[in-house]
């Protein structure tokens, strides 16, 4: 629910858990959407988170977007808690009531940042006329200087006593991640940024208010709530450092992060009830990730590209020098014709190549020779056609002249007659 004054116990719950023990952030959730979840620390931003969304959840993107990312620009909350025994913010007993009654007393004393004369006092209550259960905290702003006052009675939460922050609001822009599917919200400071949101100082002088209301809302008369509250996170403090006592330094850090988580809550609520009951809110450019499918790994991905482009450029180099294929042979593989002839490309160069070597190997011997024993013999002649020598009875002489008349030279001889 939305609301500028967020209840008390919330924020008490929220800071008892403001340190994790093992050191991962912290999952906490939106104080008005308890199903959105913020992941570590919100420094106040993404208020508009679940009240207002991206106008490009009123297109056809709307269910493909699983996440977006926009830049806010807000205030950073610091702090820094110390020890200060001179600290004058403590209980006094005003109504004494005896051992088994009801106690009376004032939250009294001034802080560092007040004007001489101003001090803090409210009431609280407690069984007995011993201050053994009490705690409570005086925050106050005053001329640009943030401070809290811890302080606790004689006997519980003494640890706690005299503990003094002072807490400062740097303008700064931040990251807002949005993970629309797991609803949750990571926030992370950018850079210092030169635009106060409010220059007045009216909305760190509230925060602060609120925390020191805060302290006049929580009582008990058996136990500290705020006690309890600050004594959990340095448990969660101490284990984060495995320390068996918690020394001041221990409890000063876990203070501090128990009013950082409280500040951040309370300016997250500011902002919500600014957009819902003021309706004052700026555009801001929105960076959306739809979801997308991607097949195999990355290496597999490159190596596929690579090839592909090795053969991607061999066909191209094959076009350029077959001019587009249009020089290679019409080969049909179906067909027997096709190739027979295709197998024998340059058949007849290797024919001329053998019947020279024949023709050498033919002149050694007696051309009658050759005539006499019949053989058949195949003589390629320039202009007259190769003619055969067959049967003894019709080798004679004319036969022989008719063999071998011509501009033919045998090879290693001189023409015949």
């Amino acid at each position: 629910m939305v609301t500028f004054c967020p209840s008390p116990g919330v924020l008490l719950q929220s800071a008892s858990t403001a340190t994790t023990r093992d050191r991962t952030p912290r999952l906490h959730s939106k104080l008005d959407n308890i199903e959105w979840t913020y992941v570590g620390r919100s420094y106040g931003a993404g208020s508009s988170v679940a009240l207002t969304q991206p106008t490009f959840f009123d297109t056809n993107a709307s269910p493909l977007v699983q996440h977006y990312m926009y830049q806010e620009t807000g205030y950073l909350p610091g702090i820094t808690c110390t020890k200060n025994g001179t600290s004058a913010f403590g209980f006094e007993l005003a109504v004494d009531n005896g051992a088994g009654g009801l106690g009376f007393y004032y939250a009294t004393g001034s802080l560092p940042n007040e004007p001489e004369g101003v001090s803090e006092s409210y009431p609280v209550t407690a069984f007995g006329n011993v201050s053994a259960n009490l705690l409570g905290w005086a925050a106050r702003s005053i001329n640009a200087r943030n401070t809290i006052a811890v302080a606790s009675g004689n006997f519980n939460y003494t640890e706690l006593n005299q503990t003094q922050c002072d807490v400062v609001f740097t303008p700064t822009i931040f990251n807002v991640s949005v993970n629309v599917t797991s609803k949750l919200i990571s926030v992370e400071p950018v850079l210092r940024s030169t635009l106060d949101i409010e220059p007045s100082g009216n909305l760190t002088s509230n925060v602060i208010d609120s925390l020191n209301l805060l302290s006049r809302m929580s009582n008990s008369h058996y136990v500290s709530i705020l006690g309890d509250t600050l004594s959990l996170n340095v448990q969660n403090m101490q284990q984060k450092f495995n320390a068996s006592n918690a020394t001041d330094e221990i409890v000063t850090s876990a203070v501090a992060d128990s009013f950082l988580a409280i500040i951040d809550d309370v300016l997250v609520a500011y902002g919500a009830s600014q957009i819902v009951f003021s309706e004052d809110m700026a555009p801001t450019t929105v960076v959306g990730f739809a979801e997308a499918v991607r097949i195999g790994e990355p290496a597999y991905i490159y190596a596929m590209f690579a090839v592909n482009t090795i053969i991607i450029l061999a066909m191209i180099f094959e076009a350029i020098r077959t001019k587009i294929w249009r020089g290679l042979l019409a080969l049909d593989y179906a067909d027997i014709k096709s190739a027979i002839v295709s197998s024998s490309a340059g058949g007849l160069e290797i024919a001329r190549i053998h019947s020279k070597e024949q023709d050498a190997s033919a002149s050694q011997t007696e051309t009658s020779s050759c005539l006499k024993i019949g053989l058949a013999m195949s003589v390629t002649v320039p202009g007259v056609l190769a003619m055969t020598a067959v049967g003894q009875e019709e080798q004679d002489d004319k036969a022989a002249t008719l063999l071998v008349r011509g501009p033919w030279k045998a090879s290693g001889q001189d023409s015949v007659d």
